[in-house]
């Protein structure tokens, strides 16, 4: 792991080698606290740099535009912060304290979200940039008021400064900290960004995901901060390549107008004096039907419904209550459910669906037993297409099944393709008693199914 980071890191390096960028650190251990902890509602974290180092890497006296850190760890990407501030003074210090500084004798820099996509450089690209006077060091604070925790956090590289204590840090539940802080010899790879020589590179997307499908149509365009853009022309419409629609500035995200339904390309071109980035991809996502039903908003990772992945053959049956459907005289022409990616899928084909209508609530006792195959109508036979990123895999009916509205719907998947995948797993929620399982070495005939185990899972489902 740490030979791929060391790889990816000399990459950026080496991309970024005439833009104005100067990298103080080459750790490769990694910390969570700085620059932004978000196992705690809020936090805060001081660091000092001093001039010296900051002559040493050759930073001229002058504006700093940005700051960068490298995420070498992501959970849930896209990772957000919802409200983070960033300042920056001159100080005679050479040693962190312990103390909660003042913000108002710091100038404020940044003031917005922070969104971390994936493993990579990150940047703090600032509203008002600091002017450095080359000869004083410097100190930055960054204030954590995103309000809420996650359970898992981003991690950063991160060099040693000991014995010299260079940073604090302090978090807190329910209300902003204030009080006093821990010690830190630990600073992380820092990058500061002072200005662009070339036309900047092509950026990369945040959401919605290249090929992504039922997106909202309130759903906002965010893409990766460039730090040697000074804008980016924004295409989007339902032909590709799409039109131009906006130019966006200081800021890496744009809210377009969509209809329902709808499939979509668009491209970001990050630009500056020097010229337009080359080579940027068009990207594409379909906008939510209007008719649209998701059952379930869990976000388990499990193995077991709709199919077993890491099984030869399998069979699942779901019951899905009525009032979650919501609807009557209704044709289901597709479902969906949505796969986390982990492995492609390969040897998880040869799909057979099944649904009808029941009056069983759940297959817990009496009703722990499979409805006969004679009850069903098929309505899909054939090989799904497993997205090749997290999302909703959606499968086109063979044949509409008219639900009727006053009954709990079953579906009933058949997987007979032989062979398995690792890794993979479909996302969902928790359900007493809502799935019935079956796994087997040789192809399963869903007329006689030999044996069952109940499942607390309820894939998560659109239709």
């Amino acid at each position: 792991m740490k030979k791929l980071i060391l790889f990816a890191l000399a990459l950026v390096l080496t991309s970024f080698a005439f833009a104005g960028l100067y990298t103080l650190g080459d750790g490769t251990s990694n910390q969570y606290y700085i620059p932004v902890y978000g196992s705690y509602d809020y936090s805060w974290n001081k660091v000092i740099y001093t001039a010296a180092e900051l002559q040493d890497l050759g930073v001229p006296a002058g504006e700093i535009n940005g700051l960068g850190y490298y995420a070498s760890r992501v959970p849930n990407a896209p990772y957000e912060f919802d409200e983070v501030k960033v300042f920056i003074r001159h100080t005679d210090a050479s040693a962190a304290t312990t103390t909660y500084p003042n913000n108002t004798q710091f100038q404020e820099v940044y003031h917005g979200d922070f969104i971390v996509p994936e493993i990579g450089w990150h940047y703090f690209m600032f509203s008002n940039p600091f002017v450095w006077d080359g000869e004083d060091n410097i100190e930055i604070l960054i204030e954590n008021y995103t309000g809420y925790w996650q359970s898992d956090t981003p991690s950063y590289l991160f060099h040693s400064t000991a014995p010299e204590y260079l940073a604090a840090h302090h978090f807190g539940l329910d209300f902003f900290p204030t009080g006093q802080g821990t010690l830190y010899n630990m600073r992380p790879n820092t990058r500061f960004f002072t200005e662009t020589i070339q036309p900047p590179s092509a950026t990369l997307v945040i959401k919605p995901k290249d090929g992504a499908v039922f997106v909202p149509t309130n759903s906002v365009l965010n893409w990766e901060v460039n730090p040697d853009a000074t804008g980016y022309k924004i295409y989007f419409g339902e032909t590709n390549p799409p039109a131009f629609l906006a130019d966006v500035v200081n800021n890496n995200t744009y809210y377009p107008v969509m209809e329902e339904g709808t499939k979509y390309y668009w491209q970001v071109v990050p630009y500056n004096s020097f010229g337009d980035a080359e080579d940027c991809p068009i990207w594409s996502f379909t906008s939510s039907p209007s008719n649209l039903v998701i059952m379930g908003d869990g976000t388990t990772a499990q193995n077991y419904v709709p199919i077993q992945p890491g099984q030869q053959y399998s069979v699942s049956q779901t019951v899905y209550d009525r009032n979650m459907i919501n609807v009557s005289g209704r044709r289901i022409e597709q479902i969906a459910y949505y796969w986390n990616a982990k492995n492609t899928g390969v040897n998880n084909d040869d799909w057979s669906v099944y649904m009808t209508h029941t009056d069983v609530d759940t297959f817990a006792s009496p009703n722990h037993v499979w409805i006969p195959l004679d009850q069903y109508t098929q309505v899909y036979s054939g090989n799904p297409i497993f997205p090749t990123t997290e999302g909703w895999m959606v499968i086109d009916l063979d044949a509409p099944f008219a639900y009727n509205g006053t009954q709990n719907l079953v579906i009933m998947v058949v997987e007979n393709s032989p062979g398995n995948t690792s890794g993979g797993s479909f996302i969902a929620t928790s359900a007493t008693a809502r799935s019935l399982r079956y796994q087997a070495a040789t192809p399963i005939n869903p007329a006689s199914i030999p044996s069952r185990n109940i499942v607390n899972y309820m894939p998560n489902t659109a239709l």
